[in-house]
């Protein structure tokens, strides 16, 4: 008998990925569906999700998505790294490009020119009453004790959905001036976002392309320019023509 008849049923086998590439191109799968492997749909499913946030569907849906609460704590936190002011600029045209109620931001004049660059009027105007900069270090931090409240240690803090005050800062040396005023929860509630590292709560390593941990959702650091044009179409919806 020839040894090379037709094999028995157990002797078929199912077809391994380089037979069914190879069928997949002839046309021809010899009888068999060939399903993609759960890895490969996983994938697919990933593109898929990320193109359709790209395209603005990942947008924060409540305030405590914002990149600002997301990242700040109201012990403070701090962000270091090459992505930092990229993140702090993102997270401000965030907040400038929502309705009035979003929070109020409380920053120094110089460092918010830092983060903006050429698109600082733009922002100062999307902004409108709701930011406010101050020369000085100690002027903001005079601003937002007369502001809220010290909560001590054991105190009911009343459950909010968002801060009233955001604190971008820039201390430098004067941490410890910060962390007096955040060594207690206020009342109403301010989160801070501290530049450098930060020894009194968490600190976030941003690199270029965006944080390694946080947050749940895609993001896009943006530059200066990309800010602008943010701003500038944010403005020209918002102002009657």
């Amino acid at each position: 008998m020839n040894s090379s008849s037709a094999p028995s049923p157990s002797q078929h086998q199912c077809p391994t990925e380089r037979d069914t590439a190879q069928q997949h191109r002839t046309g021809m799968t010899s009888g068999y569906i060939c399903w993609p492997s759960s890895r490969k749909i996983s994938g697919h499913l990933r593109v898929l999700i990320q193109r359709r946030l790209a395209h603005g569907l990942g947008r924060p849906g409540t305030a405590k998505d914002l990149l600002c609460e997301l990242f700040g704590a109201p012990q403070g936190a701090g962000l270091i790294g090459p992505g930092a002011d990229a993140l702090g600029r993102t997270a401000l045209t965030e907040l400038f490009t929502r309705d009035p109620g979003t929070a109020e931001v409380v920053i120094e004049k110089q460092f918010f020119e830092r983060l903006f660059c050429e698109a600082f009027a733009e922002a100062r105007r999307a902004a409108g009453t709701r930011l406010r900069t101050f020369q000085l270090l100690e002027d903001a931090v005079e601003y937002i004790e007369s502001e809220t409240e010290p909560v001590p240690n054991g105190g009911l803090v009343p459950a909010v959905r968002s801060s009233a005050i955001i604190w971008f800062v820039a201390p430098g040396q004067h941490t410890d001036v910060v962390h007096q005023v955040l060594r207690h929860r206020r009342s109403p509630q301010v989160t801070a976002l501290v530049w450098g590292a930060w020894a009194y709560g968490p600190t976030h390593y941003i690199g270029a392309g965006g944080a390694q941990e946080l947050p749940p959702r895609p993001i896009e650091l943006l530059t200066a320019q990309q800010a602008a044009a943010e701003l500038r179409a944010f403005s020209s919806i918002r102002e009657p023509t």
